[in-house]
């Protein structure tokens, strides 16, 4: 077995102390994973760097997108998962990850032996009841209550084990793991869910880990006679001091928004531990470090961080911080025009601003549009003087309002426009209509139709992170809007001159026979109108006052020749037969009809011996309906 921990420029000393710890307490084997050089050895321990464990496992594209979006500890998390999927390629049978700053007291060969066939975790928080471990279709499911709340106080899901410290197996899919490692998405929680998904050991001794939110009840860590650190009768394997500020040493996590279960101040010996801890922190960086030569931060101030994220979700290009040449050109990136086809488009970086802030979006409804300009004279004008507040970077906020100024056509340009499709429509959005959009944008570009993408999914409920294929700035003569009439008019008056002087043909959807009369509003301003069936076209004529409506299928997504394995964490038996339906209750659950799908599906199959047919519903948006 071997411990493991991922070295960063601002964790060295904590780094550093965590080894000698396992070296010395747990009389184990250490390997280090230094994501940017700066590791300095405290013995013989080996040192991997990150880039060559990541080219070693062949994960150079899911890294450099994990460098660009994930934070700061959800990175280390992601090089964790690199470094382990490295140790069992050269034979580790178990691996126990430690988080920079843990302490290890004592053996840690029970914990890692826990892992046996998957992961061992530990709970994250005190937990009042852990409850019972149901099995169901091959999946874990902790029943817990904890006392410290399942989101944070922005609402972002907290997770249920610990990232401190877990434990690995080899036969563990860490394939699986890299994945919803590296993807923002599902960072937070890739723990929960590869514990879930892989059948976990849960490990509730609380003498395991001594941190902030383990809370010890009545108990007192002490030193027994003998010197040994004790929770009651148990002794203690580690303590987790990697959320503790060496200015604020008498708080296990200072950055919390409420005060951690576990208060150092009833439990004297173990705050002498975590004082002396960040005393030796303190001294080995004066003497070692030099903090002027230090690379830059693996990752984008907080807007550009957002800007990547929708760059990463919809396919666009974003800075590789893992190449230093590309690191030079974040700058340039974040005062690119988006979207770069548009008339009047915005930079990235005053785009990102006007997204965190609710007063700007409504301020300025239309950007990218008519009021782009108008934001990048509020930027100049009164953004710069509260950058601060904003959290942004002063110099690159007055850099993007000075580009997004010069990038406003004079006038709109005259004559005639070249043959093809500007293509309108909510083409970021997880929403039937959108993915309506994309597959007839993927057939326009297949056919070799001259096509430009314009996302208009902006102040929708549903979620906005499909990729789309973000074309080049162009205008065309004949624009495919792909909206429903209720909403044509506005996605038009969006886009200002985009539309303008082109042939509109709208496609809309309507599944009963009643078209409703604030759909048929959209009918003045398009030439056109397309029907995915016969029975939609018959609905939608027979309202329109003169405008063609014809049916136009549009095209079937088209499967990758391996689709990969179901997965396991649905109970769905790939050995049966089974149907799959997908409904968005955001397009009325009645309209859909998943009751009738139900009923229908009993009544053709209302014995069930556990071979036959599945039925599979997968929808979303319910919370909102």
């Amino acid at each position: 077995m071997t411990a493991l921990v991922v070295s960063t420029y601002n964790a060295v000393e904590r780094t550093r102390s965590t080894v000698q710890s396992v070296i010395s307490g747990a009389r184990m084997a250490c390997v280090v994973v230094d994501v940017d050089g700066n590791y300095r050895p405290v013995a013989d321990e080996p040192v991997l760097a990150f880039m060559d464990a990541v080219r070693e496992v062949g994960a150079v594209e899911v890294a450099r997108a994990a460098a660009g979006t994930l934070e700061g500890e959800g990175f280390t998390f992601f090089a964790e998962v690199i470094g382990a999927e490295v140790l069992f390629s050269r034979g580790a049978e178990q691996v126990v990850v430690l988080a920079p700053g843990v302490v290890v007291y004592g053996d840690l060969g029970p914990f890692a032996a826990a892992a046996e066939g998957g992961v061992a975790v530990l709970p994250r928080a005190e937990l009042a009841s852990l409850g019972r471990l149901v099995d169901l279709s091959g999946r874990l499911k902790a029943m817990a209550t904890q006392h410290l709340p399942m989101t944070d106080v922005a609402g972002e899901p907290q997770p249920l084990f610990t990232r401190s410290m877990y434990a690995l197996d080899r036969a563990a899919d860490l394939r699986m793991l890299r994945e919803i490692a590296g993807d923002w998405r599902t960072a937070v929680t890739a723990l929960d869910q590869f514990a879930t998904a892989s059948g976990a050991r849960v490990v509730r001794q609380d003498a395991q880990l001594i941190s902030a939110w383990r809370g010890v009840g009545d108990l007192r860590v002490a030193r027994d006679e003998a010197g040994v650190l004790r929770l009651g009768d148990r002794a203690v394997v580690a303590v987790d001091m990697s959320r503790v500020d060496p200015a604020k040493p008498w708080v296990m996590d200072a950055e919390a928004p409420i005060l951690p279960t576990l208060e150092l101040s009833q439990h004297p010996d173990l705050l002498e531990l975590v004082t002396s801890s960040v005393e030796q922190w303190a001294e080995e960086g004066e003497e070692g470090e030099d903090r002027s030569q230090l690379p830059p931060r693996l990752q984008f101030d907080e807007i550009l961080l957002g800007e990547a994220r929708r760059a990463h979700v919809q396919g666009g290009y974003f800075p590789n911080l893992l190449d230093p040449d590309e690191q030079e050109s974040v700058a340039a990136w974040g005062v690119e025009m988006v979207p770069r086809a548009h008339r009047r488009p915005v930079a990235r970086y005053l785009a990102g601003i006007r997204s965190r802030r609710e007063d700007l979006r409504e301020a300025y409804p239309e950007v990218p549009g008519t009021d782009s300009p108008a934001l990048a004279r509020w930027a100049l004008n009164w953004g710069v003087k509260e950058a601060d507040a904003l959290g942004c970077d002063v110099d690159l906020l007055r850099a993007s309002a000075e580009a997004t100024l010069e990038a406003q056509p004079a006038k709109a340009r005259k004559g005639p426009r070249d043959p093809g499709v500007n293509l309108i429509g909510y083409l970021a959005g997880e929403m039937g209509l959108g993915e309506s959009g994309r597959l007839m944008d993927a057939a326009l570009h297949a056919a070799g139709v001259p096509t430009s993408t314009f996302d208009v999914g902006r102040g929708l409920l549903s979620r906005q992170t499909a990729a789309y294929r973000v074309s080049e700035p162009h205008l065309y003569d004949t624009s495919l809007i792909c909206v429903n009439g209720s909403e044509t008019a506005t996605a038009i008056r969006r886009l200002g001159d985009v539309a303008q002087r082109t042939r509109r043909i709208g496609m809309w959807y309507w599944e009963l026979e009643d078209f409703p009369i604030e759909h048929q509003a959209g009918f003045k301003h398009v030439h056109e109108v397309w029907a995915a069936t016969d029975f939609m076209r018959d609905a939608i004529a027979a309202h329109s006052p003169g405008v063609p409506v014809r049916t136009v299928m549009p095209p079937l997504p088209q499967r990758a020749a391996d689709p990969g394995p179901l997965p396991a964490r649905y109970g769905i038996d790939p050995a049966r037969p089974w149907f799959l339906f997908t409904f968005d209750y955001l397009s009325i659950a009645g309209r859909k009809n998943p009751y009738g799908l139900v009923e229908a599906f009993i009544r053709a199959f209302p014995e069930d011996d556990g071979t036959g047919p599945q039925l599979v519903i997968k929808s979303i948006n319910g919370e909102k309906r």
